[in-house]
């Protein structure tokens, strides 16, 4: 499974760099969001490959979640790195997380 979502991971990564170049200002503040948290989920599941990666990107989404109550100064950034993890969990891992 690992490597199906690591697999899956960068061919979104690779989606994302294609829209980049056409996306306007808006679109391309939420690309680039979506890119980073996927690049820091991606690198996460490198780092630990002991570890589930539904166990990593939850523990991503709960830190994500974290950050987002610490004002809305960056609330955007880790409101759409929290989506995007949630996205891979769906998607990707193919169930949607306990509630």
């Amino acid at each position: 499974m690992r490597d199906r979502v690591l697999a899956d991971i960068e061919e979104t990564i690779h989606t994302i760099n294609i829209e980049l170049p056409y996306a306007n200002k808006n679109r391309l503040t939420e690309l680039s969001f979506e890119k980073w948290s996927l690049m820091e989920i991606r690198d996460l599941i490198l780092q630990k490959p002991d570890t589930s990666p539904w166990d990593i990107v939850e523990g991503f989404m709960n830190l994500m979640n974290e950050y987002t109550l610490d004002g809305p100064r960056n609330n955007l950034v880790f409101c759409i790195a929290y989506d995007t993890a949630f996205e891979v969990l769906t998607t990707l891992i193919g169930g949607e997380p306990p509630h």
